[in-house]
């Protein structure tokens, strides 16, 4: 078994994340003695605990989402990262996997299976389960893009992607609160992102675009099975479709 200090980097963004980072940052720590959180001046106890945690602990302005996990990059020791969220929990399986990993192929990708939960209820079905991320790289040879959400990493052409058998176990949202917060966030980022792009809310995105979502997940994709659960999420992405072209049409009519 490798040394838990191995020569993997964590990388994580926060901002006002009280409530979970001690989780995310302990379940990690018996993996690598190289942390690093990127903070955007959070008001709550979440420089206190990292802190007390002894991780590297940067604060910068909010620059995007992929500018601040590329700053991370410049401060982590090791070229491999391992990027994370507060809200993403390594689970111990994917620990031992990450732990026996060779990592002697810079030109080489991990991509991880995610395990999502929201308001604490696994989530096994739908729009959201099964997911994946390539979340373990090489930063000599990979970076995120700048755009304002949904960031995607940049790789030249050639990389092997290698799937991992074990989870990340994503504690998505906590309440139904906080998920429209974050929607109304999200979709308005993404309008805008849509416009820079020069894309247009077409009558098909605007009408026929939710109810396919709706149907999509809830159907074909099973989020039946969920239960109740499984309903409200097919709604709200059914929501979170409209609401995006919805704003991008009204960005349109400026």
């Amino acid at each position: 078994m490798k040394d838990p200090a191995s020569n993997i980097s964590v990388v994580l963004i926060t901002f006002n994340e009280e409530n979970k980072i001690r989780k995310t940052i302990e379940a990690v720590s018996a993996l690598t003695d190289d942390i690093v959180i990127i903070d955007s001046y959070s008001t709550d106890r979440t420089p206190e605990i990292c802190r007390e945690l002894n991780v590297t602990f940067v604060q910068q302005e909010w620059g995007g989402y992929g500018k601040q996990k590329n700053t991370g990059h410049l401060y982590a020791r090791y070229d491999w990262i391992l990027s994370i969220d507060a809200d993403e929990v390594v689970s111990p399986g994917l620990l031992e996997e990450l732990k026996q990993l060779p990592l002697t192929a810079p030109l080489q990708l991990f991509n991880i299976p995610f395990k999502t939960y929201f308001c604490n209820q696994l989530i096994r079905f739908g729009g959201w389960n099964p997911q994946h991320h390539i979340r373990l790289f090489n930063k000599k040879h990979t970076e995120w893009d700048t755009l304002a959400v949904h960031e995607t990493l940049i790789y030249p052409k050639g990389y092997e992607i290698v799937s991992l058998k074990n989870s990340i176990l994503h504690y998505s949202y906590d309440s139904v609160e906080d998920y429209l917060s974050k929607s109304d966030t999200y979709t308005t980022l993404f309008a805008e992102r849509l416009l820079a792009r020069g894309k247009k809310a077409s009558w098909i995105k605007l009408y026929i675009s939710p109810p396919f979502t709706f149907i999509k997940e809830y159907f074909f994709k099973l989020g039946i099975l969920d239960g109740a659960m499984g309903f409200r999420i097919a709604c709200f992405n059914f929501n979170y479709t409209y609401q995006k072209y919805a704003k991008l049409r009204a960005l349109q009519n400026r």
